[in-house]
């Protein structure tokens, strides 16, 4: 078996991925239920709160890319980067895959830009700080200078609200899509 069952009932495939089988539902549903740094924080904070605060750090026309740049891990769960690097060609083939597969259910691409990444890597130290403040030795980032607890707070969300917002965002940015993408 090569796939997972969704919250709505589709059927993901990591091998071939349908973008029929993608829902935003199930990418708001998913990443309001995985943590970030998996689970080893001083209390539980959702990727999708992280997605949208993202979002809410890019340009403008940068935001739906920001919101969506972790969509992947709705599917797949949140890799901690060394493991990730550690995966390394195999992770990245199956991510690939699906995020062709979300690209095309929500018929835009959304990329990760340098702008994107700077946010992300940004909010990551930011969120380190606050989520895992035994780790500031980390031998990554320790030139990234975290955003201003007055800028933005991190103070996590319950999966409901987080999967709230995220779908919240999403149809403001995406307000001709209809609800079910794919």
């Amino acid at each position: 078996m090569t796939w997972i069952g969704t919250f709505s009932g589709a059927k993901v495939d990591f091998l071939n991925p349908d973008p029929k089988s993608i829902c935003i539902e199930d990418i708001a549903r998913g990443l309001s239920r995985v943590n970030r740094f998996v689970g080893q924080t001083t209390e539980p904070y959702t990727v999708a709160q992280h997605s949208v605060l993202a979002s809410r750090l890019v340009p403008p026309h940068l935001a739906g890319c920001a919101l969506l740049h972790d969509a992947t891990e709705a599917y797949m769960g949140d890799c901690s980067r060394p493991l990730k690097q550690l995966l390394g060609k195999a992770w990245d083939e199956i991510e690939n895959r699906l995020h062709q597969a979300i690209t095309d259910a929500i018929g835009e691409a959304y990329y990760y830009s340098a702008q994107v990444k700077a946010v992300d890597d940004r909010l990551l130290i930011t969120e380190r700080n606050v989520l895992q403040p035994n780790h500031a030795d980390w031998e990554w980032g320790e030139d990234i200078e975290p955003y201003s607890p007055n800028d933005v707070p991190i103070v996590p969300w319950s999966a409901p609200l987080a999967e709230a917002s995220f779908l919240e965002r999403y149809r403001a940015l995406y307000p001709s899509k209809t609800e079910h993408a794919g």
